[in-house]
């Protein structure tokens, strides 16, 4: 199961505004700045994590039941909301994770859409709060998160353009 996030086409504006300014190829697109994002990308969610929810979009995860807190304690010793073996936050930040996943899909000349994730069952459920699992967002991004990507994208441009031949 992939788990999706929505796109917010007005926050991304500026992005593609960016891109459009930096005459960026789809080949730019697709292998530099995509892994770049990636990385932008792995280091919010690790953050996300981090704080348990507090950095992201749906803000800070609910606590966990007594009795589940007590029982995952037992099995696993103190480990924060969401990591139990670290399964599951490795499908989302680490890439070489067969179920880590990061796409472009190209939508015109320098604008497409940016694409991260992971495939996870348990990780779809949580992210929309389905069956006994409570919501626990780790992809939507804040527009303080977008603005990232943004800065990255104006930082990278030179870099990228002087690494052309000429």
């Amino acid at each position: 199961m992939n788990v999706r996030v929505r796109t917010n086409r007005e926050g991304f504006k500026r992005v593609r505004t960016m891109a459009e300014a930096l005459q960026l190829s789809d080949g730019d697109m697709r292998g530099p700045v995509l892994t770049l994002f990636g990385q932008l990308h792995r280091k919010q969610t690790k953050r996300i994590f981090a704080t348990e929810g507090g950095e992201g979009a749906s803000g800070k995860w609910p606590a966990l039941s007594p009795a589940y807190a007590k029982k995952k304690r037992k099995l696993f010793g103190r480990k924060p909301i969401l990591v139990a073996t670290g399964e599951m936050k490795g499908r989302f930040v680490i890439p070489t994770n067969p179920s880590y996943f990061q796409r472009y899909f190209p939508q015109s000349a320098g604008r497409g859409l940016f694409r991260f994730g992971a495939r996870s069952g348990k990780g779809a459920a949580h992210r929309t709060g389905l069956g006994p699992l409570p919501i626990r967002d780790m992809l939507t991004k804040t527009a303080e998160q977008v603005s990232e990507f943004a800065t990255a994208l104006v930082n990278f441009g030179p870099q990228l353009r002087a690494s052309r031949p000429r």
